[in-house]
C-alpha cells in the first residue's frame, strides 16, 4: 500500500530546504521514522498548526523510495505544559533526546510508546526531575536492560549499598570493586522508581543530596548502555 496511519509522537524536526521539514516520529505500530513535509513552513499549510514538538498525532502517511512524507496529520494531544513552562519543555527534549538516540529505526515498542505518553502527560502535575529517573529506568528496562537494585550488577550478591564503577552497566558491591557510592536509600528508590505506577511516582519524598546520587546513577547506566553522548543532560545539570 502507498499509503498507511501512523498514531505518532513528533520527537524531532529538522528544516528541509526553504519550506519543507523532516520529522522524525514515534508511531505505535512503526517505532521510530522519518518523514518529509512539505510546504509545512508556509504560513498557508494545513499541517502547520498540527506539527508541533511533543505533538500525538493521527497521520496519515505516503510511502515512498527513500523518504516518506505526511499527507495529512491530526492532533490527538498537544500537552500544553511543555509549551508554557521552561523547565518541563527542557525535560520533555530530554526525553525525546533520549528516544532518538535509542530506538532502533522502524521496530515496535508498545511499551516506551505507553511509557512516552504516560510521562508526557504527567509533566504538568509531577516533578519533572523525578518523573526523569521514572522515564530512564522504564526506558532502559524496556530496551533490554533491566536492573535488580537489590543485587549487585556483577557476581549477584545481595546489596544494601553499592557502587558506580565504569566497568560495568550498574550498581556492584565492595567485593567487586568501588566508585561512587550508592546509599542503601537511593538503591530503594530505583526499585520504588522501577516498581510504581506514574501516579505513585512523586509519594516517594528525597533530599537533594539523594536526588543528585539517582541522578548520577541512572545517567551511568544510560552513558554505559547507549554509549552516546546525551546532550540534554548539560543543560538539565545547569537548571538543576
Amino acid at each position: 500500500m502507498k499509503y498507511y496511519p501512523a498514531d505518532a509522537f513528533i520527537i524531532k524536526t529538522m528544516d528541509y530546504g526553504e519550506s519543507h521539514k523532516i520529522f522524525t516520529l514515534f508511531g505505535r505500530e512503526q517505532g521510530r521514522f522519518s518523514a518529509l513535509a512539505r510546504g509545512v513552513k508556509k504560513p498557508k499549510s494545513l499541517l502547520r498548526g498540527h506539527l508541533q514538538l511533543g505533538n500525538r498525532c493521527d497521520f496519515l502517511i505516503y510511502r515512498g523510495k527513500t523518504l516518506d512524507t505526511i499527507s495529512q496529520a491530526q492532533v490527538k494531544e498537544t500537552y500544553p505544559e511543555i509549551w508554557r513552562d521552561h523547565t518541563a519543555y527542557i525535560y520533555a527534549s530530554y526525553f525525546f533526546e533520549l528516544l532518538n538516540v535509542s530506538l532502533p529505526e522502524r521496530e515496535e515498542n508498545k511499551e516506551i510508546f505507553a511509557l512516552v505518553s504516560s510521562v508526557l502527560g504527567a509533566l504538568g502535575t509531577r516533578d519533572p526531575q523525578t518523573l526523569a529517573r521514572y522515564f530512564e529506568l522504564g526506558l532502559l528496562a524496556a530496551l533490554g536492560y533491566d536492573n535488580d537494585f537489590n543485587f549487585c550488577c556483577c557476581c549477584g550478591k545481595k546489596i544494601k549499598s553499592g557502587y558506580l564503577s565504569p566497568r560495568f552497566p550498574g550498581i556492584i558491591c565492595s567485593d567487586c570493586g568501588s566508585g561512587y557510592v550508592v546509599s542503601p536509600q537511593s538503591l530503594y528508590a530505583l526499585g520504588y522508581y522501577r516498581r510504581c505506577s506514574i501516579d505513585m511516582v512523586d509519594r516517594l519524598k528525597v533530599s537533594d543530596e539523594m536526588a543528585r546520587e539517582l541522578a548520577r546513577t541512572t545517567k551511568h547506566m544510560l552513558v554505559y548502555h547507549l554509549d552516546k553522548k546525551i546532550k540534554s543532560l548539560d543543560i538539565i545539570g545547569e537548571i538543576k
